[in-house]
């Protein structure tokens, strides 16, 4: 049997490399009431009050710090009003999507889950499901598909690195600052620990090139997603890796492997 080694990591898929995700909640008898509360308290930068509604699930996984600067990174923060278009309930869960109308005129689709606690709505997670801003908010084209491979390679050859030597300073300094502030170097080691264990080596990657599974897109008008795999001695290397243009270039953000 095939042995298989998935790890995910980075605000990507905690926060959603398939689309950001952040675990948030409220305190009304109505889903609509939650969700727009709680955007309420985002436009007047009031992140405590944002904070208070989140759900015990989401204060164990996210701080009030990492709340505050996902909605500072993305178009959310420039809030103006809600349209909600779809409602579902069932039992204790229920799903609002949407779009959340920036100052600006953009539109940012949205679809929030939730959750019954307590007998109240709290709202169980938030996903940014594209970007709705305008052209002139684009700090940075889509690379070409060169310089995506090479991104690629180079993370995860420096992540095989890190994994390698048991050292992940090197690595650590080169990701992005959002990144860095999410997690520490003794956090990444352990997470990745398992490629070391199984003794995968991914710095065997460097100079293959990758086939994308998906066209590279943008998440928001920051961040491109790059979903792919590596064909390495009869096993593909699949890696979902998210990036960010941050100080006029691309750092990475996050990082799903999965060997098999």
């Amino acid at each position: 049997m095939k042995k298989k080694i998935s790890i995910v990591v980075g605000i990507i898929i905690i926060a959603a490399i398939i689309g950001v995700v952040v675990y948030v909640v409220n305190m009304t008898s109505d889903i609509k009431d939650t969700a727009n509360a709680f955007f309420d308290a985002i436009k007047k930068n009031d992140f405590e009050k944002a904070y208070e509604y989140t759900s015990s699930e989401f204060k164990a996984n996210t701080s009030l710090k990492q709340l505050e600067t996902f909605f500072r990174q993305t178009s959310l923060i420039n809030y103006n009003e809600a349209v909600w278009s779809k409602r579902t309930l069932e039992n204790n869960a229920g799903e609002l999507g949407g779009v959340i109308r920036a100052i600006d005129g953009g539109e940012i689709p949205v679809t929030l889950k939730f959750i019954k606690e307590d007998g109240k709505w709290k709202i169980l997670s938030l996903r940014k499901e594209g970007y709705g801003f305008s052209s002139a908010e684009v700090v940075k084209g889509m690379p070409t598909n060169d310089e995506l491979f090479t991104m690629a390679s180079q993370s995860i050859y420096e992540l095989g690195k890190a994994i390698n030597t048991k050292n992940f300073s090197d690595f650590y300094s080169k990701i992005s600052l959002l990144w860095q502030s999410q997690t520490t170097k003794e956090k990444l080691y352990s997470v990745f620990k398992t490629f070391a264990d199984n003794k995968i080596d991914l710095t065997v990657v460097k100079d293959l090139k990758p086939t994308f599974i998906e066209k590279p897109r943008f998440v928001d008008e920051k961040s491109i997603l790059i979903r792919g795999f590596y064909n390495v001695n009869e096993k593909r290397y699949f890696f979902d890796l998210l990036y960010i243009y941050e100080n006029k270039n691309w750092k990475l953000l996050g990082a799903g492997i999965n060997v098999q």
